[in-house]
């Protein structure tokens, strides 16, 4: 028998872990990073939600700020601030980036085993082909636009993280575009042709096969992300194999891995509530050690986008969060 304690938005999360003991897969140490009453994260060690009690003699409880997460088998033992013109500022330094393969040899790698990084996923913001649930409500330019703001603020806020950062951008025809609007990250073309797995495969395999030892993987949907976050993954994939980021509409933000490449990304209903449970099937099947993260949440509604406006009504003093909160104002005004 297996006994939740779960903070609300983490059921579908816990609800999981449920299916899979009622299938035979019984969890054997579950927990979860401190959360806040709301049941998402706040930053912060402390408000931690103890996660687990199972009903085996080997099972332990580890302190909930641990994000320790392995499974096995019980049958085996903006608005007026001129934002239009925002990316073609003049001031945005024009440097042509460093091609990502070029980056760091396998062997000057191999000398520092911390070597990190994060990659984000990212398309041109061309209306009608970017945030097309959106864009039924809010109209194709200004959500393509909006979603151009999302991409920026993120290329800034994460400016500092890991010791790499890679662009991977789609389609192939517009490096120009993510070159205008970014300065500290390298550019990479993603996989083309391919669906989202192909893809992620391939900027994972790559990455490895290029002698970085811990990579995590966003997109560019969440652009208020804690950057906290992002630390914590990093961490944990000292201690596992996989750390996932869930979100709350059933996929998961944030993948990363380290040492080898996880069968996680073929055949996987991307877009799709199961996205989650398929995935946490997928890796206690693998019998991969996997920490989870915080649950966060994609901006791809009407609902998502007034969720992001009360949450940037919390943040001071990061120009960017900021000017983010002034365009998604203007925007639910507009459509009032």
């Amino acid at each position: 028998m297996l006994a939740l304690s779960v903070p609300p938005r983490m059921d579908s999360l816990a609800s999981s872990i449920v299916r899979l003991s009622n299938r035979g897969m019984s969890p054997q140490v579950v927990s979860w990073l401190p959360t806040g009453p709301d049941g998402e994260y706040n930053g912060q060690q402390s408000h931690a939600w103890p996660m687990v009690r199972c009903g085996h003699p080997w099972t332990q409880i580890v302190p909930a700020f641990s994000i320790r997460c392995t499974f096995t088998s019980a049958n085996s033992g903006y608005g007026n601030r001129q934002l239009a013109t925002r990316p073609e500022r003049s001031h945005y330094p024009l440097r042509a980036p460093r091609k990502a393969k070029h980056i760091r040899s396998r062997a000057n790698a191999r000398e520092n085993s911390t070597v990190k990084l994060l990659g984000m996923f990212a398309k041109y913001w061309e209306p009608g082909q970017v945030k097309t649930r959106l864009a039924a409500t809010l109209g194709e330019q200004p959500s393509a636009r909006m979603y151009q703001v999302f991409v920026e603020t993120l290329i800034h806020r994460l400016a500092d993280v890991a010791d790499h950062r890679i662009l991977a951008f789609a389609p192939p025809d517009r490096e120009h575009n993510f070159r205008r609007v970014q300065e500290t990250w390298d550019l990479q073309r993603q996989l083309d042709p391919g669906d989202l797995g192909d893809r992620m495969q391939y900027f994972f395999e790559t990455a490895l096969r290029d002698g970085f030892d811990r990579v995590v993987l966003i997109g560019s949907d969440s652009p208020d992300l804690p950057v906290d976050v992002l630390h914590q993954a990093f961490e944990q994939l000292r201690d596992h194999d996989v750390v996932l980021g869930p979100s709350l509409d059933g996929g998961y933000y944030l993948i990363g891995v380290a040492g080898q490449v996880p069968s996680v990304f073929d055949g996987m209903p991307w877009s799709s509530p199961e996205l989650w449970e398929r995935t946490v099937s997928r890796l206690t099947e693998q019998q991969c050690r996997f920490a989870v993260l915080p649950t966060w949440y994609d901006v791809d509604t009407l609902a998502d986008l007034t969720l992001l406006n009360k949450k940037l009504a919390r943040h001071t003093g990061d120009p960017w969060l900021e000017d983010l909160r002034a365009l998604v104002d203007s925007l639910l005004h507009d459509n009032a």
